[in-house]
């Protein structure tokens, strides 16, 4: 699979969906010379809304497995490639797994309180807006990453 990947020059849907589906197997460091190499791309066109969505979620399954594997190092580096990108408006999901990354490498830099305090906030909003499906997703990956931290702790 890795051989497959390596040999291409640019990725289509095909080729990101793959991705999207195999990075919790392959290592965090393959996985990152991946999203570099498609966000690095110069012939890359961003302008695909299908290619937009893959690639959010080839990142956020890989921060999602980074941090599982208590890799905070990856971790980081994946959440600073992330930056380098817009999150479509149209994307709210996006929106609400980067925030919740950014609270956990938060949380493992030592911010605790603000973590905790952002994470109250995001369940707040989302009881607020009557979601429970994103409610119990935000609570439940919290209370893992709060196990998974207190594990490399």
């Amino acid at each position: 699979m890795q051989p497959y990947l390596q040999g291409i020059a640019q990725f289509g849907l095909y080729e990101l969906n793959l991705l999207a589906t195999m990075v919790r197997v392959l290592p965090l460091s393959s996985t990152i010379g991946f999203i570099q190499r498609i966000l690095l791309n110069p012939e890359y066109s961003y302008v695909d809304t299908w290619a937009e969505q893959y690639i959010w979620l080839i990142i956020s399954n890989s921060v999602a497995t980074a941090v599982a594997r208590g890799d905070f190092a990856s971790a980081k580096q994946i959440m600073g490639l992330a930056n380098w990108l817009r999150i479509p408006a149209t994307d709210p999901q996006t929106h609400l797994y980067q925030t919740f990354y950014e609270l956990c490498l938060q949380y493992h830099a030592g911010q605790r309180h603000q973590a905790q305090a952002g994470i109250d906030h995001l369940l707040s909003g989302l009881r607020l807006i009557g979601d429970p499906f994103f409610t119990r997703l935000i609570r439940e990956g919290w209370r893992l990453f709060l196990t998974v931290e207190e594990a490399v702790a």
